[in-house]
């Protein structure tokens, strides 16, 4: 009787494990699609009987604990392409969204060049010729306001970055404290006999968005804890204390913010590097004091040399009543930020009789002397060894290239990224026909072990039936 109530023992056990991985499979395919849940798997384990005599025989099985089911190689490789796949493509987006600098632009800095040397070089033929002034005049006007609209679109770029930064960093610091919190709530949890695998999946979650938006580090301790790091060793996240991001204007780099981080111990704030900081953020970053802030720095260079060219050859002119010819652009007195401030001469917009097109005071009203030293700087070397021309071909086509490549390598970096989350997937993700098949092995199981109830309660009363 003894060895029929152990068979009724044993079965029971298997009935209960059985229950428990139906439960565990359950909870799998109600989670299906749960972004960032990853597919849980019940342990079995076989257990012993010690029966009297010293004989050992099968006692059934039981859930030793119920795991996640993740490949830690795959895991391994995620944060660095998460983070270079949000920088890329947040890169490449900053960039492309700009249009200012587009070659085909029909209004760009390049077609407005190319009308004001045109309108001189008419004028030039008829230099009395008062729609001709006023043609000359106005395409003077145009490059200005060419100038002014680059140098405002690239700024208003360069803020967006600033917006979306400012932005981005509350949410930096929400997921720092969240992983600190949950590395100690993992801790704890972890003491029983079954890891805390929701919470496991919370920490892996936001642990993935803070390196897609900073690019940090991944760092695992011996007590399961996960840090996080920026690039120089700043510590975002260090077992239970988080680290706060802020911004400010930097003077130096005309008010844009800089970011600073109060430390996980309180203390700071301390100065980020751009070069520090990666991922999404980073990529704004790059974009902002990389590609764009270059290519503002040469456009108001180019503005400067041009006006300052221009101005040369107008002040040593004369205008049309013999008067000492006037700077035709007003400018300030170093390339920074000229692009954005460069006019033209109130007085000649005015009166397009100043324009300067003579040689000498006492020349006659068609004498265009004057005016050719002013079309001669069409062909001359800027500051940069080229004409003003070639400077903005070599500007926009340096900028454009920038941006392919930035194009290029964020389809890269996605295709990596994209290997690998399909490779996780593959690993943790839930498959509803695996999970049926398991469903069905279960139950296969327990109805097993419900037969050999069945007999075995059958055997006890035919027992009990023949006993004296």
């Amino acid at each position: 009787m003894a060895d029929l109530f152990s068979v009724l023992s044993t079965s029971a056990t298997a009935l209960n494990a059985q229950q428990s991985v139906t439960s565990v499979i359950s909870n799998n395919l109600a989670n299906v699609d749960t972004p960032g849940y990853s597919r849980q798997t019940a342990n079995l384990q076989s257990s012993s009987l010690d029966m009297l005599g010293g004989v050992v025989l099968g006692g059934g099985v039981t859930v030793s604990n119920v795991t996640q089911t993740r490949d830690r190689f795959v895991e391994a490789q995620l944060p660095s392409s998460q983070g270079a796949a949000a920088f890329s493509q947040a890169q490449s987006n900053s960039l492309t969204a700009v249009d200012a600098l587009n070659a085909s632009n029909s209004s760009g800095i390049s077609s407005a060049l190319a009308a004001f040397w045109t309108s001189m070089q008419s004028l030039s033929q008829d230099a009395g010729n008062a729609s001709l002034r006023t043609g000359a005049v106005t395409a003077t006007q145009a490059l200005a306001s060419s100038f002014n609209s680059t140098s405002s679109s690239l700024d208003a770029a360069r803020s967006g970055l600033d917006t979306q930064i400012i932005g981005s960093l509350t949410q930096v610091n929400t997921l720092s404290q969240q992983i600190a919190t949950l590395n100690t709530q993992i801790r704890g949890a972890s003491a029983g006999a079954q890891p805390p695998n929701d919470l496991l999946d919370a920490r892996q979650n936001a642990q993935d968005a803070l390196v897609a938006l900073t690019g940090a580090q991944v760092v695992r301790d011996a007590q399961g804890d996960v840090s996080l790091s920026l690039g120089t060793g700043l510590a975002l996240v260090s077992g239970e204390s988080a680290a706060k991001l802020s911004t400010s204007p930097d003077v130096s780099n005309g008010n844009h913010v800089a970011v600073f981080a109060t430390l996980a111990d309180g203390t700071g704030p301390v100065s980020v590097s751009n070069a520090a900081i990666g991922g999404q953020i980073g990529g704004w970053l790059s974009a902002r004091d990389g590609a764009l802030k270059t290519a503002a720095t040469a456009i108001d260079q180019l503005a400067y040399d041009v006006a300052r060219a221009v101005n040369t050859a107008t002040t040593s002119s004369f205008a049309l009543n013999g008067s000492a010819g006037q700077a035709l652009f007003t400018i300030g007195s170093s390339a920074a930020g000229a692009a954005g401030s460069i006019s033209v001469n109130n007085a000649i917009v005015n009166d397009e009789s100043l324009l300067p097109t003579k040689g000498t005071s006492t020349a006659g009203a068609g004498d265009a002397t004057g005016l050719a030293n002013l079309i001669n700087v069409q062909s001359q070397a800027m500051s940069g060894g080229q004409t003003a021309a070639t400077t903005l071909a070599t500007l926009t086509s340096q900028f454009g290239s920038e941006t392919q490549q930035a194009t290029a390598n964020a389809a890269a970096d996605q295709a990596s990224l994209t290997h690998l989350t399909t490779l996780r997937a593959s690993a943790s993700g839930v498959s509803t026909n695996e999970e049926l098949v398991n469903m069905q092995r279960a139950q296969s199981a327990y109805q097993a072990m419900s037969r050999v109830i069945t007999t075995t309660q059958a055997m006890l009363t035919a027992l009990m039936a023949i006993a004296p």
